[in-house]
């Protein structure tokens, strides 16, 4: 998807060249298009720029070297439809949770529930995401920026 920006900026440039082939007595435009660099879905420093499934979650989060895994069942106190992806970090099997929902506006719905439910100290709404780190992990900024890497902006 990151050649598709590209795309759309060639275009871009083409039109404003093309453009500017007149007799001069028209002012010149100029348009600017605003968008992710690098790719795009599940992956990049910026974050996936829509909403993404477990699955590209789980798959980023191993791209960024952490032990990832969509879990079986679903976080219980949950009510919209959603599924878990668990994190090992140091030696703890559940050291994060990203909690997946189908769209932004449940995850933002499910925030008060899911600070009890997840098991976590505090946790963080990103796009139709929630996701938190366990308060015992003892150094949890590597996997809090690789997390963060893997969500929606």
């Amino acid at each position: 998807m990151g050649g598709g920006i590209a795309w759309i900026l060639i275009a871009g440039a083409a039109i404003l060249a093309l453009g500017s082939c007149g007799n001069g007595d028209e002012p010149a435009t100029t348009t600017t298009v605003v968008g992710t660099t690098g790719p795009t879905g599940a992956s990049g420093p910026s974050g996936a720029s829509a909403a993404v499934s477990a699955e590209e979650v789980e798959s980023c989060l191993r791209d960024e070297g952490l032990d990832a895994a969509v879990g079986d069942g679903a976080v219980v106190g949950l009510e919209a439809i959603h599924q878990r992806v668990d994190v090992a970090i140091e030696d703890l099997e559940h050291g994060a949770v990203v909690i997946v929902f189908d769209r932004a506006e449940a995850a933002a719905a499910e925030e008060v529930a899911a600070g009890a439910a997840a098991g976590v100290a505090e946790i963080t709404v990103a796009g139709n995401t929630i996701w938190g780190i366990d308060a015992s992990v003892d150094d949890p900024e590597r996997a809090e920026a690789a997390i963060e890497a893997c969500l929606p902006a």
